[in-house]
């Protein structure tokens, strides 16, 4: 049996962000086996079918079926022979809450025991620097021994290395590198919250009345943010040309999410890109300030 590269993230969540990293990777390895929640979910959204696997157990669920199903346990262990790399494509894995830490430690944990001698590469982290010494103790264990570390911004990649003691590669998200052309039309303006924006959108609607408002969401609980006034249309992208076609076409694109805000800066040209509000956490924080995005 030929051996494959092993893709490992937040994948199969319907977050539109980490499939677009999962679609990417698999141009930088297409023949790769993918770890996904939901592999008809990524696979829909990649436009392309190929191999999947079932997450490791991490979770009270997750064991029970770990434990009462033969199949599922069969194809934790079948890894052995179909693995010779691991890899970690990007994301903010370990970022905001401390459940994430304990569920990616989890993961590397059944990587260990599991593939003991497979090479484990972390390509295009998000790491929070803001963070206490115990979440500092297990970002060391996690990231320990493995072949390749690179970050998705210059903060993280400094972290690592006091953390680490080794040489940690600064690149950008892995979104940044999508290549995309980007058409003109009328004036379009692209939202996007994570919370209500009543209040933001009514001023929106007076500073921009000639616009055609298009609400993006980016996961499935953004669409309780859309605003009960809406005048627009509303769309939550399940495949990445559907991310493509929304992007194509924007004067203004004005949100909350990493990736509305990264995407909104691969597509655009002349376009303005703001935030919404003040950053909801550091990694969307560290974006801003490198590409120069401010809040609206």
């Amino acid at each position: 049996m030929k051996k494959r590269t092993l893709l490992i993230g937040n994948f199969g969540d319907h977050n539109v962000g980490d499939e677009l990293i999962l679609s990417l990777a698999l141009e930088a390895y297409p023949n790769a086996l993918v770890m996904t929640s939901n592999a008809l979910a990524s696979q829909t959204f990649c436009e392309r079918t190929f191999p999947t696997v079932p997450f490791f157990p991490v979770g009270l669920r997750s064991f029970g079926r770990f434990i009462f199903s033969k199949k599922y346990r069969q194809s934790v262990k079948d890894l052995q022979k179909q693995v010779d790399q691991i890899v970690f494509p990007g994301g903010g894995l370990f970022a905001i809450r401390f459940k994430a830490y304990l569920l990616w430690f989890g993961v590397l944990f059944w990587c260990r025991l599991l593939l003991k001698r497979v090479p484990i590469v972390f390509e295009h982290q998000g790491i929070d620097t803001r963070i206490d010494f115990g979440k500092k103790m297990l970002l060391s264990w996690v990231f320990s021994g493995a072949r390749k570390i690179s970050t998705r911004n210059r903060a993280s990649a400094d972290l690592m290395r006091d953390i680490c003691h080794r040489n940690i590669i600064s690149e950008a998200d892995r979104v940044r590198s999508w290549s995309v052309p980007f058409a003109t039309e009328g004036p379009r303006l692209l939202l996007n919250a994570i919370r209500p924006c009543e209040a933001e959108y009514e001023s929106l609607r007076k500073e921009f009345p000639h616009h055609t408002f298009v609400f993006i969401a980016f996961a499935p609980a953004d669409l309780a943010c859309v605003p009960e006034a809406f005048e627009g249309q509303v769309v939550f992208p399940r495949t990445q040309s559907e991310v493509k076609n929304i992007f194509s076409c924007f004067e203004r694109a004005i949100g909350e999410r990493l990736h509305f805000l990264i995407c909104a800066q691969v597509f655009s040209k002349d376009q303005k890109v703001y935030s919404l509000r003040k950053p909801y956490s550091e990694k969307v924080d560290r974006f801003m300030d490198e590409e120069g995005i401010t809040v609206f």
